[in-house]
């Protein structure tokens, strides 16, 4: 009740023997207000109808108040009439005033400096002449191309604005996440596939001999399956570079419709386009990995290392590698699928590095 003022009429009209309720009142000892109470005693109907003017009204008021035996004491400590209650509320006005001021200075600083913006945005003005028509034309297309330069080019629009770069580097994130989930979740039937080889067309090769053709066709299914991953990754990175560019040309050119539209259909076309292209990079670039392709110091490196990294756990428990095989078992039957975990593992390594993120 900080900026509560009461205020008390009527007080002609008080019931005999409830004034000095009525004076404890207005001396805020019954119900506190911050800033306390006042009486005042404005024309009745009668007065008015009597057509009395306000001069005369007040001074009817201070009369009232000077021959009131309980609330004379009210008009000496300067809580009673009206012109000390206007006299109170303008010093409280003007307190008031004291205090906004800051704070409305600065609400005014903040709004004139967005109001210059936007004129600083919207020019000039609408040109007249076909000269100034053509000059504002080649002022909102240049505006525009730098702002979309900016964008390309990983800089913040407005505070409000999320980069670029920020957003299409977290889809990058979630697919290096898709690349170490694929490993981890190989079929779990890759060993069987192996054992099964190894069992039914081993012929006079010694266990732990792999053969090159179900090593080749376990890559192969790999990679078949995060083609479509990968394109679909692509497809929605390119909505997110779309949805900012056209951003961009709404900012600029909402009030111009047709230049609007322009930009719209001109960046949807790009769009199109460059998609296109580089979801025939993805697709030729899975198509090249069906070819088992790998320098030989790189593969026998890799190689390498995958048995090191094993080595210690040979005598441990029953394990599985990143890519689904077996690779402690201690059973001698299953020496070819364990030799061909390590291929896999290797291989596998070599080409989630050519497919992660940049």
């Amino acid at each position: 009740m900080e900026s509560l003022q009461g205020i008390l009429t009527k007080p002609d009209l008080v019931d005999k023997g409830t004034e000095e309720a009525v004076v404890d009142i207005v001396r805020n000892l019954i119900i506190h207000l911050k800033k306390g109470y006042m009486i005042v005693k404005c024309r009745g109907q009668q007065d008015i109808q009597s057509n009395l003017d306000l001069a005369s009204a007040i001074q009817k008021e201070k009369a009232f108040f000077e021959d009131h035996e309980h609330f004379r004491i009210l008009m000496a400590e300067k809580r009673a009439t009206i012109p000390l209650l206007a006299e109170k509320l303008t010093s409280e006005l003007v307190e008031h005033i004291n205090k906004s001021l800051p704070t409305l200075e600065d609400q005014i600083n903040t709004q004139l400096q967005k109001a210059n913006q936007d004129l600083l945005k919207y020019g000039k003005g609408m040109p007249k002449t076909e000269g100034e028509k053509l000059h504002f034309l080649i002022d909102k297309i240049r505006l525009f191309n730098q702002d979309i330069t900016n964008l390309s080019q990983e800089e913040k629009l407005s505070e409000n604005d999320t980069r670029l770069f920020t957003k299409i580097r977290k889809e990058f994130l979630k697919w290096e996440k898709k690349l170490n989930e694929s490993a981890v979740k190989m079929q779990k039937g890759n060993h069987l596939e192996v054992q099964r080889f190894d069992e039914q067309y081993r012929g006079r090769e010694l266990p732990g001999f792999i053969n090159y053709q179900t090593f080749e066709t376990i890559i192969k299914q790999l990679i078949v399956e995060l083609e479509a991953p990968a394109i679909e990754m692509l497809k929605k990175v390119t909505e997110m570079v779309r949805q900012d560019f056209t951003k961009v040309a709404k900012d600029h050119f909402a009030d111009f419709h047709n230049l609007y539209r322009a930009a719209k259909d001109r960046i949807e076309d790009i769009k199109e386009k460059q998609l296109e292209e580089a979801e025939c990079i993805v697709r030729t670039q899975f198509a090249m990995e069906q070819i088992l392709y790998c320098q030989d110091k790189v593969y026998s490196r890799d190689l390498s290392s995958v048995r090191k990294h094993t080595a210690a756990e040979e005598k441990g428990p029953l394990k599985v590698n990143s890519v689904g095989l077996l690779l402690c078992l201690p059973d001698e039957k299953y020496a070819s699928v364990k030799e061909m975990a390590y291929h896999l593992e290797a291989y596998f390594n070599i080409t989630s590095g050519y497919q992660g993120p940049p």
